[in-house]
């Protein structure tokens, strides 16, 4: 075969075929697009659905926005407590010249930081991350310990766990804000504190897990209370705007009928009614007619339960102890029996 012919051959072998388009070509490629447009669609509204989600759980910070809450042991209702207690001081060191020196070569006497409050009931906790760095935690206080707190609003003050102490300060109400400096550092703290929410108070007669005792009021100045080395039999707290300084134990009172007293005409406090029998009633009526006109405390596990009332008489058979409202009257009756 000649050479033109065999590329002729070549050519005509190697040709595109003929392409004849389908009567319904136009309809499938218009549905395809549809299909394409409505895959991009659905996929950009997953995308907008899941930033909506994270956005609302605070996983990512809009411009500009302020700090995010998250709540790590906030409980619905009633308190919870804390296994390692938050203790709360002032912050500030009262420099004196006396010459007997704060620090080496400093001429300095510093004054220690009043101690202001421990804190082992809550009502709740949270963590707030602030926008530009660091966070808060927000100790939601019972309304005894809020009206402790009340009188130190603005000052400045630290918050004690264990051996660490971080800057707080009272924004107001009823809540202690505590910096520190990371949101990891903030929910290793919750972690410290460790709440335990409180089970439903056991009342009735039988032997209570934590002692009562009963101590005697010595002393009364204002709040806050300095600094002073422990002593035995002596006791230093601050309740309300009182400092209180208390000797005793007086009585102890191991076994009692505990009653919650059906609300009265008192506000929203609430009575808990402590009945004694045996040779510790006896004691406790010997011990109140000595003390007519003192101020009697009753305090288990070293917390004072209530504020000191004054003893009108010679009491016998049963005494109440006063709390702030029905979660506290509870959160007391499960002090002395855990």
């Amino acid at each position: 075969m000649k050479d033109e012919e065999l590329g002729q051959a070549l050519g005509t072998a190697l040709a595109a075929p003929e392409v004849t388009a389908a009567p319904d070509a136009g309809a499938r490629l218009r549905a395809r697009a549809r299909r394409a447009r409505t895959e991009r669609l659905a996929a950009g509204g997953a995308v907008v659905v899941v930033l909506a989600l994270l956005v609302a759980v605070g996983v990512v910070r809009g411009v500009g926005g302020g700090a995010r809450s998250t709540p790590v042991a906030s409980p619905p209702a009633g308190l919870s407590r804390l296994t390692t207690p938050l203790t709360v001081a002032l912050a500030q060191v009262t420099p004196e010249h006396d010459g007997a020196g704060c620090g080496t070569g400093s001429g300095l006497r510093c004054v220690p930081p009043a101690a202001a409050l421990t804190v082992d009931e809550v009502v709740g906790l949270s963590t707030s991350e602030l926008p530009e760095s660091g966070a808060f935690v927000q100790v939601a206080l019972t309304a005894t310990d809020a009206g402790t707190l009340a009188m130190m609003e603005g000052a400045s003050l630290t918050a004690g766990v264990g051996t660490a102490s971080y800057p707080a300060d009272l924004p107001g109400g009823d809540v202690l804000r505590i910096r520190v400096p990371t949101p990891r550092m903030g929910q290793e703290l919750v972690d410290e504190l460790g709440p335990v929410r409180l089970g439903p108070p056991r009342t009735g007669p039988g032997r209570l897990g934590r002692p009562l005792q009963i101590w005697t009021v010595r002393k009364s100045d204002r709040s806050p209370c300095a600094v002073s080395p422990a002593r035995a039999g002596v006791l230093v707290v601050n309740r309300g705007s009182e400092c209180l300084v208390l000797t005793g134990p007086e009585l102890t009172i191991d076994s009692a009928d505990l009653e919650l007293v059906p609300p009265q005409d008192i506000g929203p406090q609430r009575l808990v009614s402590v009945g004694l029998t045996g040779p510790v009633s006896d004691q406790f009526t010997r011990y109140t007619a000595r003390h007519v006109g003192d101020r009697a405390a009753f305090v288990a596990g070293g917390h004072l339960l209530s504020s000191p009332p004054v003893l009108q008489g010679p009491i016998s058979g049963s005494f109440e102890i006063q709390a702030p409202d029905r979660a506290g009257a509870e959160a007391l009756v499960t002090r002395l029996r855990p």
